[in-house]
């Protein structure tokens, strides 16, 4: 009744949980579905509209191209010899945007990798914007016009057959619900110190012919929530199965085909009344008892700031939010940038993505464009589309990543499931391939 009346299907309570994560717990099949797919159908109506009202704005700035490098590591070894790096490559002509990328989702449990390009054209005039996502590894590719007024509906969703939406549903329905939360209340920028001790000065460095400041930042905190009550002993014993395989560096393949996880019998509680509950403060809990456990770590960043870098950080973030493809990387870097900063604009940056994993981002290589080529956001002939009818659109949203809901990140095949978690409420990105992303965005991915 709520989402058909509008509600937001991502608004989180008290606990700071959404509503699919709530629905996981409880143990309701139907109204997971119900849930993550209105989460994400009301996600890219939000994008679209805040896409709309930057086209604008995006024309206005001078053509321009430039890198992004990510150079992820952990204090973990294990962990540091399977963590990649990547480039990010965008051009930005007109009101037209590419990105080139060979990854495009990064968490704890899952990485995806592929060379994928994100076309993205702005029609103002027409109220019109048109994605189009390449797969330059199997040749091929989806477009799609969307006109501002529509209703929204995910082609990569489309692509799901019901078999496939409800193995989804049951790997989501069998792992832990986790929430990573980096607190920026409190964060503080503070002068880097360099020198011998009694002869300490700030630090600057020069990073291509940029004169950089550098900053500690500090203040910064990753909160880790871990609920459990929904799981049974065996989802248990199979979720630390995997994580040993993958702290091992062993082969991440799960043999095991289970049944798919039904729903399951409401949790034994005393219901109050409608009048009990608004009259109580803070509103009881209606589902399972709870098992959770929290994980404070504070955490380091640095930042490199250039006062004389020709883009502002707003401008950057609105491209990267419409463009980048979704991940929690992304979404960390965007996270970062909304930051209260000191003057200038961070050319370089070492933050944290996850407890365990940091990334040093720089932004590289910028130059003015003059002239473009005339196949910059060219579909190479003997690409073959993928359209709404075609049978192959099946196999290309097959083996994807997705998150839905607070953690659930799944790497799936026919042949079987590879799991785990990592992406808060957004139930974000459906994906093109075994090896590939939405083109949609961050903050959980259009």
């Amino acid at each position: 009744i709520l989402i058909k009346h509008g509600a937001d299907a991502t608004k989180k309570n008290r606990q700071k949980w959404s509503p699919v994560a709530e629905a996981i717990s409880y143990g309701n099949r139907p109204l997971v579905s119900l849930i993550s797919h209105a989460a994400r159908e009301q996600l890219r109506k939000l994008i679209l509209d805040k896409t709309a009202r930057i086209i604008n704005a995006v024309e206005s700035i001078p053509d321009f191209y430039i890198e992004i490098a990510w150079d992820f590591h952990s204090w973990v070894p294990l962990v540091s010899r399977v963590l990649p790096n990547d480039v990010f490559r965008l051009w930005k002509v007109g009101s037209r945007l590419r990105l080139d990328s060979t990854l495009f989702n990064v968490s704890e449990r899952a990485l995806q990798r592929g060379h994928m390009t994100f076309y993205f054209e702005g029609r103002a005039a027409e109220h019109t914007i048109v994605m189009t996502a390449l797969n330059r590894d199997k040749k091929k590719f989806i477009r799609r016009p969307f006109r501002m007024s529509d209703v929204i509906r995910s082609d990569l969703d489309d692509a799901e057959d019901e078999e496939e939406t409800e193995e989804n549903i049951d790997v989501s329905m069998t792992s832990e619900l986790i929430d990573v939360d980096m607190s920026s209340e409190t964060v503080v920028f503070n002068r880097a110190l360099g020198g011998w001790l009694g002869f300490r000065q700030e630090r600057h460095e020069t990073i291509g012919d940029l004169e950089c400041k550098v900053f500690n930042i500090d203040g910064m905190n990753l909160v880790t929530r871990v609920r459990r009550e929904h799981l049974t002993h065996e989802d248990i014993r199979r979720n630390k199965e995997y994580e040993r395989r993958l702290r091992s560096g062993g082969d991440l393949e799960d043999p095991e085909i289970q049944p798919l996880r039904r729903s399951r019998s409401p949790p034994v509680r005393d219901v109050p009344s409608w009048e009990e509950y608004l009259e109580t403060n803070p509103p009881p809990h209606l589902g399972r008892p709870l098992k959770m456990t929290t994980k404070t770590r504070h955490v380091k960043a640095t930042a490199w700031m250039a006062e004389e870098f020709p883009l502002e950080i707003r401008v950057f973030t609105d491209l990267l939010t419409i463009i980048a493809p979704s991940g929690k990387h992304v979404e960390r870097l965007i996270d970062f940038l909304n930051c209260k900063m000191p003057p200038g604009f961070p050319v370089k940056l070492d933050i944290p993505i996850f407890p365990t994993v940091s990334a040093r981002i720089s932004f590289q290589n910028y130059s003015r464009l003059a002239t473009v080529a005339q196949d910059l956001f060219h579909v190479p002939e003997d690409f073959k589309e993928v359209t709404e009818s075609d049978d192959e659109e099946e196999e290309l949203a097959n083996g994807n990543a997705e998150a839905d809901g607070d953690g659930q990140g799944v790497i799936e095949g026919r042949g079987g499931r590879q799991h785990h978690q990592h992406a808060k409420e957004d139930g974000e990105a459906s994906e093109l391939s075994d090896s590939e992303g939405s083109a949609g965005g961050s903050q959980s991915g259009a």
